[in-house]
């Protein structure tokens, strides 16, 4: 169900006509989409919206147990952040003897956890952690590592930056906490899917900022740094040198523009419409001047990508956002980044989360499971 982690040539037009045509089975799950949620999600009221979107479980997989899921709350700058962290079922003796304990650069155990701090996508104005439940579970006991959802808070009510702010700051409290937690602090991956995806191509963005910064003072008068431009819109800054140890981008949103190709050819019928984006789009910068143009919006709009933590990106063939997604991991690997490109052919935005209903979107939550550690563990 996999296209090859090497890129293919995206201007061959054979390729499209493959990834571009929606599967059977895909076409399907849409139309049973469509019968649940006539109504558009721009149509609706933010209340109905988003009660919406926690509506998923008839299109997952029955909920894993794990071994404990631990609610808490994180004091963020401007609010009490539900947090949920998902401890992994205990796994057969060989396989805990490989995903249990982390290294440190000198070979000595830390007796951490690898750990994954998610985002739930949803338009910076839908989305929390009951959505990404099941596939936390599913991650979780698959890696061996602790799966950290966050519900940040939402748009249009608290537009950028602040739930970039909240994602900061939960991965600071993270790495503060981190002995408690039962995680290893220089192992922490960040990931997300669309929105979340954005967050958390952005969050590595200023947190590469801020640890140049701790590094050498003096930087902070250099004018490429995000840093200081992120202290004044985010009233915060990350506290220190910690960065995360990888970034998993699910059809990550990196590009307001929504210009490219892919906009054009599934504007309607795949799923998310093209004028739903500019609907969310809107709900999180519209109050926000010159946003469209600042990396920590639009990630793609970087001037400097370099030094960034390892990613994977992950395309859906049928989706908007398909070739944007596409072109960031391109530019990652060029400004010397390890980057991998997943796409999935015949899919739509949003597949992640009908692994009832789609073997592609089973087949990525379980290979993210499996491939957890080695993202974390190639820095």
């Amino acid at each position: 169900m996999t296209q090859p982690a090497v890129d293919p040539d995206f201007t061959d037009p054979a390729y499209d006509a493959t990834v571009g045509t929606l599967s059977p089975a895909t076409r399907d799950y849409l139309a049973q989409v469509a019968q649940r949620f006539p109504t558009p999600v721009e149509d609706l009221s933010l209340a109905q919206a988003r009660e919406n979107s926690q509506n998923a479980r008839w299109r997952q997989r029955e909920p894993e147990a794990v071994a404990a899921v631990v609610h808490r709350f994180h004091s963020a700058p401007t609010a009490d952040l539900p947090v949920r962290l998902y401890y992994p079922a205990p796994a057969p003796a060989a396989e805990a003897e490989a995903t249990t304990a982390s290294t440190d650069c000198s070979g000595e155990s830390t007796g951490g956890r690898t750990a994954l701090l998610y985002l739930p996508g949803g338009g910076w104005t839908q989305g929390t952690s009951t959505l990404s439940d099941v596939m936390a579970r599913r991650i979780a006991n698959r890696s061996g590592a602790v799966v950290v959802t966050l519900t940040y808070q939402k748009a249009p009510e608290h537009p950028f930056p602040t739930a970039l702010a909240d994602v900061l700051s939960t991965f600071d409290w993270l790495v503060a906490g981190a002995e408690a937690f039962g995680i290893d602090p220089q192992r922490i991956v960040i990931g997300g899917d669309s929105a979340g995806g954005n967050l958390a191509a952005a969050a590595c963005l200023a947190l590469r900022d801020a640890a140049r910064v701790a590094g050498a003072p003096d930087a902070a008068a250099t004018p490429e740094l995000l840093i200081p431009t992120l202290a004044g819109d985010l009233g915060f800054r990350p506290a220190g040198t910690a960065v995360p140890a990888a970034q998993l981008l699910i059809y990550p949103a990196v590009d307001p523009a929504m210009n490219t190709r892919s906009y054009e050819l599934f504007a309607t019928g795949h799923g998310l419409t093209a004028s739903r984006m500019v609907f969310y789009w809107n709900n999180y910068i519209a109050a926000v001047p010159g946003a469209t143009v600042n990396p920590l919006v639009a990630p793609a709009r970087a001037a400097d990508l370099s030094d960034l933590p390892t990613a994977l990106v992950v395309t859906a063939g049928c989706d908007v956002l398909r070739d944007e997604g596409r072109a960031y991991a391109v530019a990652l690997r060029a400004a010397g980044n390890t980057a991998e490109h997943w796409e999935y052919a015949g899919t739509p935005h949003d597949f992640i989360y009908a692994d009832g209903k789609l073997a592609a979107s089973a087949d990525l939550v379980d290979r993210l499971g499996h491939e957890l550690q080695r993202f974390a563990g190639d820095r």
